[in-house]
């Protein structure tokens, strides 16, 4: 892409910025963010209170290494959380109401992994309850979640969220984004 993504500019801050205080006022500011290579960069850039920051020094291994850092930092700042949010920070079609859906669903079955349906395939955003977590300290790092969902199809509850599959890999994307908001107040509370 030719910069750091997490700082990408929308509206005058740092796309980092711009997600999470879009989804902070759903998850009640227990937010934890996971940096990796940029981690200096995107902490001394960003201008974010209330979030737990916390540096994956394995994040060259792949994203499960980092789902792991999160799941082990998410029991070490919030030992009673009952489970455990994944966002991916480009998902930048997925609002508070997406996160709303989710929330709903597992708040119906607390014991299922709630994930976010793109066609057939269980994506990001997704619930892990915290009987999971100690298998996903484990998980492919190179696979991410996908190896460890295929193993308990029968304990997800998907929510149909076609925006998932929507992301930021390539300028263009990024251009696309920029294109389709209008104003900044259109991405706080609905979208």
């Amino acid at each position: 892409m030719g910069s750091v993504k997490q700082l990408l500019p929308v509206f005058g801050i740092p796309l980092i910025d711009f997600q999470i205080r879009r989804w902070q006022p759903v998850v009640e500011n227990e937010i934890i963010v996971v940096t990796g290579a940029y981690n200096e960069q995107v902490r001394s850039t960003s201008k974010l209170e209330n979030v737990k920051w916390t540096l994956n020094q394995r994040w060259k291994n792949g994203l499960g290494s980092s789902i792991a850092h999160g799941i082990e930092t998410c029991d070490l700042f919030f030992p009673e959380t009952k489970a455990c949010m994944l966002i991916l920070l480009d998902q930048v079609c997925i609002g508070p109401s997406h996160l709303i859906k989710l929330i709903n669903a597992w708040e119906r079955a607390p014991e299922r992994i709630v994930a976010s349906s793109i066609g057939q395939k269980a994506a990001p955003p997704i619930i892990f309850p915290a009987q999971y977590w100690n298998e996903l300290l484990f998980i492919n790092h190179k696979k991410g979640a996908a190896s460890f969902l295929k193993q308990y199809p029968q304990h997800i509850t998907k929510v149909n969220l076609p925006e998932a599959e929507k992301d930021l890999d390539t300028r263009e994307d990024y251009e696309l984004f920029l294109k389709g908001l209008k104003d900044p107040s259109s991405f706080t509370t609905n979208t």
